[in-house]
């Protein structure tokens, strides 16, 4: 595989358009991986070995977390031992060695044609310690949107980014997560957000005002073509799933993992994120026992049906289209 896929980079959303659009104007279709503590729990090498796995297979997209707070090995150090603030959970305070690491992730995932869906500050189910809900509100709004603006202003350049907000909860206190969008909008003005909410919350559901939203997603336990569709009939914006039940938790097999991607698809999503257990936290704490290491679930049942999934949605439509 080459070490640089060109890819026309930077995704957009033309108003009225359900759709994600490319720089050329193609539709993009959203075929992601949850690799949630990627930039905080593998090495480069490891890194590396994750990303050219998953772009063989067809995968264009990976979902992770720039700061990890519970689920990495280390959390929150990385696995170089730096951690992302240089005073705990202070925003105002980055780690110049931590971003420089998530720098070279980051280039990479680019490098081999990934879109990035970049949680800038996951705020953790419940607002507990699996996130950073409790340090943000001890930060407070300018810290917040001082911290927005760095990571806008560093990642904005890439072109592949998605910024996704929240994180396993509908706060309170929205401000929090506001002041984070809103620094990024203000030194990333083109850049695309969405919002990562609580379970059975799609984004428009909880944060539909917000200037900063531009993708909304759905996120549920339930039959997923049935939460789509709401969503579908809901507006023009475009929609995703970005969650449903992964691989090898709450009982969810390959054959479960496949009916939910295909459901969204076919239900007008513009593409869904597969996980599994235990990639998505790879040598980190996960929620559920794993009864592999991530490099042997690299090769999971779901993750081959992924690979269908992509050559008959991306391969062979595209042929067809041709012909």
């Amino acid at each position: 595989m080459a070490d640089h896929i060109q890819q026309p980079f930077p995704l957009r959303v033309e108003p009225g358009n359900r759709y994600l659009e490319d720089a050329v104007g193609c539709a993009f279709l959203i075929n992601g991986d949850a690799a949630w503590s990627l930039i905080a729990d593998l090495t480069r090498e490891d890194a590396d070995i994750y990303l050219r796995d998953r772009r063989a297979r067809g995968f264009n997209t990976v979902l992770i977390s720039l700061v990890e707070h519970r689920f990495a090995r280390n959390a929150p150090a990385n696995a170089y031992g730096d951690r992302p603030f240089l005073r705990n959970g202070d925003f105002s305070a980055p780690n110049e060695a931590y971003f420089r690491q998530a720098d070279w992730v980051l280039r990479r995932a680019r490098d081999l044609g990934f879109v990035v869906l970049l949680v800038p500050s996951y705020l953790g189910y419940g607002g507990g310690d699996q996130g950073w809900y409790q340090e943000m509100a001890a930060s407070g709004e300018r810290s917040l949107r001082a911290y927005g603006q760095f990571v806008g202003q560093r990642y904005g350049g890439l072109g592949n980014i998605i910024w996704v907000e929240g994180g396993d909860y509908n706060p309170p206190d929205r401000s929090l997560v506001r002041a984070v969008a809103e620094g990024i909008r203000e030194t990333d003005p083109d850049a695309l957000q969405t919002a990562h909410s609580a379970p059975e919350t799609a984004a428009l559901d909880y944060w539909r005002e917000e200037p900063w939203l531009s993708v909304n997603n759905v996120y549920t336990y339930e039959p997923v073509h049935a939460a789509a569709l709401v969503q579908h009939a809901s507006g023009d914006m475009p929609y995703f799933l970005i969650e449903s039940a992964y691989e090898n938790e709450f009982g969810a097999d390959g054959h479960r993992v496949r009916v939910q991607a295909y459901q969204a698809l076919l239900s007008g999503a513009s593409g869904h994120i597969f996980g599994n257990n235990p990639t998505w936290h790879f040598g980190g704490p996960g929620l559920w026992p794993a009864e592999m290491t991530w490099q042997q679930a690299l090769d999971s049942p779901g993750a081959r049906s992924m690979q269908v999934l992509h050559r008959y949605f991306f391969v062979d439509q595209m042929v067809g289209a041709r012909t």
